[in-house]
């Protein structure tokens, strides 16, 4: 008595014909998935992004003012460029963003940060990139444009305020030592 060949191996056409005859259930879950995906794509809001990107100098370093000499070490900037992303993120650079921008009800819920971009092209003078890049995500796309902006410029102004009060410090110290030179007659 012949015994069944179980041991057939089924071929890609064996798969071809099993997927023909249920054609309608591939059908139907492909429709399902993606209306699926579709819903869950449109329903989630929308969130505009808009960039503000600034050239970052080194602060003015007091003794450089005095020699005359100026020298821009690589490992600082990195570092100096990290601590300006930190400050982005900040209450100080918030408050003054927030202060430009004006009332907070004209201004939606939005998204800051704040990231150093690779340099494109290293050589020995350019190690680490001198950019900054200040980036908001929000759901109106001209409150994005003008909060990056805002806080682009809140950024510019605390560093000049800052630059100014040390200058005025060393300004104070140096007429403190001149003083001491000078004897009254």
């Amino acid at each position: 008595m012949p015994q069944p060949d179980d041991t057939r191996m089924l071929t890609l056409r064996d798969y071809g014909r099993i997927i023909w005859l249920r054609k309608w259930i591939v059908v139907v879950v492909v429709v399902l998935c993606t209306a699926g995906a579709y819903l869950v794509t449109d329903s989630k809001p929308r969130v505009y992004e808009a960039t503000a990107r600034l050239m970052y100098e080194q602060p003015l370093a007091i003794g450089s003012v005095v020699s005359g000499i100026a020298a821009t070490d690589p490992n600082s900037v990195a570092i100096e460029m990290q601590s300006a992303v930190a400050v982005v993120g900040g209450p100080q650079v918030a408050g003054r963003a927030q202060a430009i921008l004006g009332s907070p009800a004209s201004v939606p819920h939005y998204t800051v940060t704040a990231t150093v971009p690779a340099p494109t092209v290293t050589t020995a003078s350019n190690v680490s990139s001198t950019a900054l890049s200040i980036t908001v995500g929000s759901p109106a796309p001209r409150a994005s444009a003008a909060i990056a902006n805002a806080y682009a410029q809140a950024l510019i102004v605390l560093r000049k305020d800052t630059e100014v009060a040390q200058l005025r410090q060393a300004e104070t110290a140096l007429r403190s030592q001149m003083r001491t030179f000078v004897t009254p007659k």
